[in-house]
């Protein structure tokens, strides 16, 4: 069974609870009830944190095995979309989440590798000032490898950062 996020993690994820350890957040916003116990550890791993981050997550509340998935998760990926299509989510958790893989998507699709200053600052983004902080390099890395294409892209990101 996977791990969902508890209406208290979601609740912490969206008012930036003093609750939740900051080392955890980027871990609690990969969490969708979708992703196996594994995938999630090796994010963990990845992100440098113990293998008993998990854990510390579920002791704390703010997810649960079988919890119901999160509503990204059930979101149209913009792969499915073109690039005129904005769908752009209420709640603050799923806009930033939706707007994080749009971006990294756009510029994988463009070559650009996660080498790129701007894609690993994406990756690293762990909140909507992190990306509108790396939206210019973005746009300058667009237009460069997209050409004409590149207007339609912009403008679904901007509506996605609000």
């Amino acid at each position: 069974m996977n791990y969902g996020k508890t209406s208290r993690g979601k609740s912490a994820l969206e008012q930036r609870s003093a609750g939740l350890p900051q080392r955890l957040r980027p871990l609690l916003l990969l969490i969708d009830g979708h992703k196996t116990n594994t995938q999630l550890e090796s994010a963990a791993a990845q992100m440098g944190l113990p293998g008993t981050a998990l854990d510390e997550l579920e002791q704390l509340g703010f997810i649960a095995a079988g919890a119901p998935p999160s509503s990204e998760a059930t979101m149209r990926r913009h792969e499915e979309d073109d690039d005129r299509t904005v769908r752009v989510p209420q709640n603050a958790i799923d806009r930033f989440l939706h707007a994080k893989r749009y971006m990294a998507g756009a510029l994988a699709a463009a070559g650009a590798t996660s080498e790129s200053g701007v894609a690993a600052q994406i990756a690293q983004a762990s909140e909507m000032s992190q990306l509108t902080q790396a939206y210019d390099g973005f746009v300058a890395l667009i237009e460069a490898r997209r050409g004409a294409e590149a207007p339609p892209i912009i403008a679904k990101l901007r509506a996605l950062l609000g």
